[in-house]
């Protein structure tokens, strides 16, 4: 697959690749310190066989490039980590709020972060490990200007991911919708025109009407469909560092308690 990442391509370039951010070290402080050791010292532990799981054990979702810092600067058990990835479909799914998953049962917590979050950072992985097409969620269109710009769709705002992340879990009131027509211009989109509604279900009758036509937003902060409290989770902790996301600072790292 071939994603064009063509907004973080400059500020990756200058990073320091792999390398755990100041953010991830407070996190992974708070982690130590705020959270309960789940196996007793399993980070230190020698374990014989045959294994048996302590009632005590939770693990804890992100997105699989952090597992094995939660694991050695946090000494918690992440759900999956870059050397583990049957479990990445079912963690994906999850995520995108598709449906409960058996395997994430045991989890106590989810760390989310602004590039796992965020269209041009790393929520197409998401997608493309939930077997699904991230053309779905957002898409790239040229606007009257001639800029390149990502425009979202509702499903992305429904995801779990970003009704965490982008909404910390509160109740969301629509904005009043956007319905774009385009022209699909090589491998990207060109808007062509752009209407506001008043309600939502005017913008799905009209886009259910007519051919090449989407109802988007270009903030990644102001959905277009309400959504209601994700009240199994509560935002427990955030980080001090905080990034710029679409001229809005943000915290870089974000953790939720799962309460139910």
């Amino acid at each position: 697959m071939t994603f064009p990442n063509i907004f973080y391509a400059s500020a990756l370039s200058k990073m320091q690749q792999f390398a755990p951010s100041n953010a991830w070290h407070e996190t992974a402080e708070w982690l130590k310190s705020n959270t309960p050791e789940p196996y007793n010292e399993t980070y230190l532990k020698q374990f014989t066989r045959p294994y048996q799981r302590l009632d005590s054990g939770y693990g804890i979702v992100s997105h699989w490039d952090y597992g094995y810092w939660i694991t050695q600067m946090a000494h918690r058990s992440p759900i999956i980590n870059p050397g583990i990835t049957e479990s990445r479909i079912s963690v994906a799914n999850y995520m995108l709020g598709i449906k409960d998953i058996y395997s994430v049962r045991d989890s106590k917590y989810v760390i989310l972060t602004s590039e796992t979050a965020m269209a041009s950072g790393k929520y197409w992985s998401w997608v493309e490990y939930a077997g699904l097409d991230w053309h779905d969620y957002f898409d790239f269109y040229y606007i009257p200007s001639g800029e390149l710009k990502i425009l979202y769709y509702p499903e992305y705002y429904k995801s779990l991911i970003v009704r965490l992340y982008n909404f910390e879990g509160k109740r969301v009131v629509g904005q009043e919708p956007t319905v774009v027509t385009y022209r699909q211009s090589g491998k990207y989109k060109k808007v062509l025109d752009a209407q506001q509604f008043s309600t939502y279900e005017e913008a799905i009758e009209y886009v259910n009407k007519n051919k090449d036509c989407r109802i988007v937003s270009i903030d990644p902060f102001l959905s277009p469909v309400s959504m209601p409290e994700a009240s199994d989770y509560n935002l427990v902790f955030s980080t001090e560092n905080r990034v710029r996301v679409d001229n809005m600072l943000v915290s870089e790292v974000k953790i939720f308690e799962r309460v139910r």
